[in-house]
């Protein structure tokens, strides 16, 4: 869903001058600016619903890409009257993308120099609706401002009369005929009254109308990103080994619905675990998820299931009195839910810390068989925590 937000961009539309029509506004020029904070694959399709939805309007509509966007009113005030002088614009209308989750619209009416801001709210995988309530945005302001009467400049001081006929018996007027008022100067006064003809309804009550426009079948937008995460792995492994530290990578499909489908990959450097008899353990969980995630201001969240593979290979380093005994590999399997909340820093990337509880299936121990007794080395735990943090980046 698309939440519209911030000021509304409805003026009312005061009578127009007299000698005005009122069902024909004039023609102009809109201009459109999309700041390159707007994602690539949706300026096509903004220009697109853009140039459809003001059609209908007796405009000339004339879009502009990759300029970033003014930060303040003031300069957008500079650049409103720039593009005022170069292409006679009626309205000015800036496209830009100050954070991940909403667009920054801002409407000028050059004629008036007032300047209204909108939000547009995108919910996960509702681009092509923000593009479309962007689009009708537009035209509802395009519309508003044809329909507004003129600014005083824009009115001709001293309006010459049409020649007076020569004297004579007045023709009444007939129903066709436009009211004698008309055909006069238009004052201050005269523009805020309603007409009296018996015939002729007000200027108010006959505001241009914007006809339909039908839905233009739109290009879909992409269906499935690409997510994509690097970060530090530490877990709580064992009694002798209580932290073991390794590198993670993780790439999961997106689907515009937050599901995720992905895999992870961890390596860990060799350890040393043990006494007297020690031994090296080197570990490569590998792990594939599911998960849902979504957007919670100021951050996502994403909650997953996952099912593991730890994968240890374990060996005896060379020692005084230990004969080193030969390479070994082992595997645990087991179940780990997670709980995972990234913070973006630009468009489409930043920093996650998660959380998981890994439940092993098939535990066991690593020990030694002496002469006397049997010497436990390395009890890995059945339910391990594991922590990650890192960057993430959506492609």
């Amino acid at each position: 869903m698309v939440t519209l937000c911030c000021l509304g961009l409805v003026p009312a539309i005061a009578p127009r001058a007299i000698g005005q029509p009122a069902a024909t506004p004039d023609p102009g020029v809109v201009v459109v600016r999309i700041g390159d904070g707007v994602p690539e694959r949706a300026k096509a399709g903004l220009e697109e619903a853009l140039r459809a939805q003001l059609a209908a309007l007796p405009v000339t509509v004339v879009v502009g890409h990759n300029r970033p966007a003014p930060a303040s009113e003031a300069e957008r005030l500079v650049e409103g009257h720039a593009l005022q002088q170069e292409h006679g614009a009626v309205l000015v209308y800036w496209i830009g993308r100050p954070r991940t989750d909403r667009w920054a619209v801002y409407a000028w009416d050059t004629r008036s120099e007032h300047m209204v801001p909108r939000a547009v709210s995108i919910e996960q995988g509702a681009e092509q609706a923000a593009i479309e309530a962007v689009a009708v945005i537009a035209r509802n302001a395009v519309a508003a401002v044809l329909a507004s009467p003129p600014a005083p400049s824009e009115v001709a001081e001293d309006p010459v009369p049409p020649p007076i006929p020569a004297p004579g018996p007045k023709t009444p007027a007939s129903a066709t005929t436009a009211p004698a008022a008309t055909l006069e100067p238009s004052t201050p006064e005269s523009a805020s009254q309603p007409a009296t003809s018996g015939n002729a309804p007000g200027p108010q009550a006959n505001p241009p109308e914007v006809p339909p426009t039908t839905p233009v079948a739109r290009r879909d937008p992409t269906p499935i990103d690409l997510w994509v995460a690097l970060g530090y792995r530490g877990q709580n492994v064992g009694d002798d080994l209580p932290w073991d530290n390794g590198l993670a990578l993780m790439v999961a499909w997106r689907a515009p619905s937050g599901l995720l489908l992905g895999a992870e990959f961890a390596g860990h450097p060799p350890a040393d675990v043990g006494g007297a008899a020690t031994f090296n353990i080197i570990r490569f969980p590998l792990a594939g998820f599911i998960g849902y995630r979504l957007w919670a201001d100021p951050a996502y969240v994403a909650v997953s299931a996952a099912v593991l593979l730890d994968i240890q290979h374990h060996s005896t380093p060379p020692q005084a009195d230990l004969t080193p005994e030969d390479a070994d590999t082992a595997v645990r399997y087991g179940l780990a839910p997670g709980f995972r909340m990234e913070l973006p820093m630009v468009a489409d990337g930043g920093f996650f810390v998660a959380l998981d509880m890994a439940i092993f299936l098939n535990n066991f121990k690593y020990i030694t068989i002496g002469s006397r007794d049997t010497v436990v080395i390395l009890d890995l735990h059945p339910v391990s925590a594991r922590f990650t943090t890192g960057i993430w980046l959506g492609i």
